[in-house]
Order: C-alpha cells, then structure tokens, then sequence
C-alpha cells in the first residue's frame, strides 16, 4: 500500500472524461482516504471562491485512474504527492458529480 497526498487547486475546468468512471455511486476500494485539509479564499461579494483540498489516503492496490466524488467544484489543478515526489495528474470528468485523477508520471 502506498501513502499520497491528493491536492486538488479549485478554480477553472477539467479535461473532458476518457477513462471509465466506476458504475452506480460507489467508488471502490483502491483509495483510502484518511485525512482532509481545506483552505479557502472567500470573497462575499464574490460569486465565487478559491481553495485548495488536500487529501491524504492509502492507495490499496495499482490502478491508472482514482475516481472520487467531486459536485460543483470545477478543478484548475491536481497533483499526487508520495513523501517528495510529486506527481502531475491528468483530470477526466463524468458527468456532474464524478472527476478521475489519473498519475501522468512517477
């Protein structure tokens, strides 16, 4: 099992979905989320905001794509982090509700 860091920058858009996202509502076993870390910028004379989401999680098993639930938010930015490496992550989208992280390099 190995240990990431997930950080996610909330701003802009995603890439169009390529890889399949998982059937029906659950996401499966391959990550394990273990903490969350939210930082926000809000402005409320601001329709919108900026943040960044961290999620610290096990990765149980080898897999191309980690598919999480993401509504609303649209994605400007992820990356996977193992102790000092970081990895640049590719975002697919499906549909509204779904967004997949796929590691482009180790």
């Amino acid at each position: 099992m190995k240990r990431w860091i997930a950080a996610a920058l909330v701003a802009c858009s995603a890439h169009a979905a390529d890889p399949t996202p998982p059937a029906g509502m659950r996401l499966g076993d391959v990550p394990t989320p273990l903490a969350y870390e939210l930082r926000l910028a809000v402005d409320p004379s601001q329709a919108s905001f900026e943040g960044v989401v961290r999620i610290e999680m096990l990765v149980n098993r080898e897999t191309s794509v980690i598919w999480m639930h993401a509504q609303g938010p649209d994605i400007e930015q992820a990356v996977f982090q193992q102790g000092d490496l970081e990895i640049p992550v590719r975002l697919h989208r499906a549909g509204e509700d779904l967004v997949g992280f796929e590691a482009t390099g180790e």
